[in-house]
């Protein structure tokens, strides 16, 4: 196998893995430290919307899923490390596991977004740099040169 030239797409595929990374950090540790959300401008009336009694969870999940997942599949999309546990996902996809990943994160950023929106709306200009993260994480990674790039041999 040849190694291919990086796709000048993968950088802004990293970029926004990056961004979201910096941001899950930021959200999830300002929760954990403040689970009340006072401190980000989230407590209130906000809080009184959503099935959770403080934003402990919520700042969990995003430092977890938010913070070092992106940053994970940054190295990984760029090292492309072998895994027999994930080898499944680039059989299944033929792509390699952090593409797939990647693109399920993708997913799972609007998937958040849409269940933000239906219980606290569309207030925060954040929501919408998030929305547009996770479209662009989603739309970078089914452009045919990052799937070609990342496409694997389904031995």
């Amino acid at each position: 196998m040849t190694k291919q030239a990086r796709p000048l797409l993968l950088w802004l595929l990293a970029f926004c893995l990056l961004i979201l990374g910096i941001g899950g950090f930021y959200g999830g540790i300002n929760f954990l430290s403040d689970p009340t959300g006072a401190s980000i401008g989230m407590a209130g009336d906000y809080l009184a919307k959503l099935p959770v009694p403080n934003y402990q969870l919520p700042g969990l999940f995003l430092l977890t899923v938010f913070g070092v997942l992106p940053l994970f599949l940054l190295y990984s999309l760029f090292a492309r490390p072998k895994s027999e546990f994930l080898k499944p996902l680039t059989r299944s996809f033929h792509e390699h596991w952090a593409w797939v990943a990647t693109l399920l994160l993708g997913l799972l950023v609007l998937g958040w977004m849409v269940v933000q929106v239906a219980y606290i709306g569309m207030s925060a200009p954040i929501q919408y740099v998030i929305l547009i993260l996770g479209v662009l994480i989603v739309g970078l990674d089914l452009l045919p040169s990052l799937r070609r790039y990342f496409e694997e041999s389904s031995s």
